[in-house]
């Protein structure tokens, strides 16, 4: 009988550490918890994007005025994507994530998608304000639609 009450225990143990994980696993949200496994930081895409960051390549119509080699995130707000600052919003919770961007003096959010690795920063976004791109590349050649890839400085 002294083997029986062992195994009990070495049970009840495992039981414990099996309901602790989950009770973690459960307190994120899943997107909370897929960005803490691949960040490995706990870190938000808000918070990783701040900075200036380097146009590695742009294909699509610049905006009349923008000439800018380099962007600017600060807070919601970006530089260098038009002649005016525009802000933007982030939704971490789809696949590809989603973005909007609003420029200054607009009302009207132009819908996007982006990609974040490392410090390589992919956007693909619909300047025409139509439909959100659903995959980085267009099989159609579209008007007012620009893909961009940045590098963080």
């Amino acid at each position: 009988m002294p083997n029986r009450g062992r195994t009990t225990a070495i049970l009840l143990a495992t039981g414990a550490v099996v309901v602790g994980v989950v009770a973690v696993v459960a307190s994120f949200r899943g997107d909370s918890l897929r960005r803490w496994l691949t960040t490995g930081d706990g870190e938000s895409d808000l918070e990783r994007i701040q900075g200036k960051w380097e146009v590695v390549s742009f294909r699509g119509t610049r905006r009349k005025g923008s000439k800018a080699s380099t962007f600017v995130f600060e807070g919601n707000t970006l530089t260098g994507f038009s002649p005016q600052t525009s802000t933007y919003q982030l939704a971490e919770g789809h696949e590809p994530r989603w973005f909007d961007l609003i420029d200054s003096g607009s009302s009207r959010a132009k819908p996007g998608i982006y990609e974040l690795k490392g410090d390589t920063l992919r956007s693909f976004l619909d300047q025409r304000f139509s439909q959100r791109p659903t995959a980085f590349e267009s099989r159609k050649k579209r008007r007012g639609i620009t893909l961009i890839v940045l590098q963080c400085e």
